[in-house]
């Protein structure tokens, strides 16, 4: 019998990733790795900058950390984990395999049932392709409106990933930007510039993803908020899921309108949401001078987003 795929849940950051990759890792089959290309996280993969391209040219002890992360889905691994965890802790060692295992002990989360893993992280998005290539990982990809994700970076007080970005290849959808790039380049962008440019950039990124791995899911955050049970059931249904009552209940307790909206306290990682009134909370969070700078520039992508993804999940093949 083949092994249960890897899955893979990322996307531009503040797309909603960490609200499909919890809910997704709700499940007792699956242990989730959150965010291992991020360098802000406790403990990462030996990436050198924030959205590494994994390839063949990939330096092969950080294709072997990568391997370690992905056999956290055998029970033996983990297991066998335990021991060198506990060795590192008290030599101060770092590695990010017995990090989740040993955090998952702590957090007494089921640690025998799991057979898969969930990275969860949009700095990975340019290590899709490798995960897909390598790993056969299944793939969960979201996209949300330019407005909302940058008015999160605002209210943050994030910077971009421009600088980090502008080295990245641009997929032959996206060359119009070149131009805009060069002006990144020579510092002729100012903050909120700077936040348009990367979400076009990641945005077409994951269009052209689309093209190269159409077997994956694709979701617009938005569509995702106005009926969160449907997709939730239809994702673990594509994932071989078991989306039962629990994670029903998990769902519903999440989305519901009862959980209040307060545009002046944005929180990181805030998953309980009235996910109807968050696919809209930024035309009261932003300033409509912003919002109309961020349109003027994104409108052309975000309408090919939604051209190109499905309206429900019964749309997807």
């Amino acid at each position: 019998m083949s092994k249960p795929r890897p899955i893979l849940v990322t996307g531009c950051p503040r797309s909603g990733t960490s609200w499909v990759g919890n809910i997704i890792s709700a499940s007792p089959d699956v242990l989730q790795l959150y965010e291992p290309f991020n360098r802000d996280a406790p403990v990462y993969l030996n990436v050198p900058e924030p959205f590494y391209p994994m390839d063949a040219d990939t330096p092969e002890p950080l294709k072997r950390e990568l391997d370690e992360l992905i056999r956290l889905g055998e029970v033996s691994r983990r297991i066998l984990s335990v021991p060198r965890g506990v060795f590192q802790v008290l030599s101060a060692g770092r590695n990010p395999a017995t990090y989740f295992v040993l955090r998952r002990l702590r957090a007494r989360e089921p640690f025998l049932s799991p057979n898969r893993v969930c990275v969860k992280d949009p700095i990975g998005l340019y290590a899709a392709d490798w995960l897909a290539k390598e790993h056969d990982a299944a793939g969960v990809v979201m996209v949300r409106h330019p407005c909302a994700v940058i008015s999160s970076y605002l209210a943050l007080g994030w910077e971009s990933d421009m600088p980090t970005l502008i080295n990245r290849s641009l997929p032959e959808n996206a060359k119009y930007l070149e131009p805009k790039c060069e002006q990144f380049r020579r510092g002729e962008l100012d903050q909120l510039d700077a936040l348009i440019l990367q979400w076009q950039i990641l945005t077409e990124e994951t269009l052209a993803l689309k093209k190269r791995h159409p077997e994956w899911m694709y979701i617009v955050h938005d569509r995702l908020c106005e009926a969160p049970e449907e997709w939730f059931e239809f994702i673990f249904q594509k994932l071989g899921l078991s989306f039962d009552e629990k994670t029903r209940a998990k769902v519903a307790l999440e989305s519901s309108s009862s959980n209040k909206i307060d545009p002046g306290k944005h929180v990181q990682h805030s998953h309980a949401r009235d996910s109807k009134a968050l696919a809209t909370a930024w035309q009261s969070r932003l300033d409509p001078d912003v919002a109309d700078q961020i349109l003027a520039q994104a409108t052309g992508t975000w309408e090919r987003v939604l051209a190109t993804l499905p309206d429900r999940p019964g749309d997807i093949a």
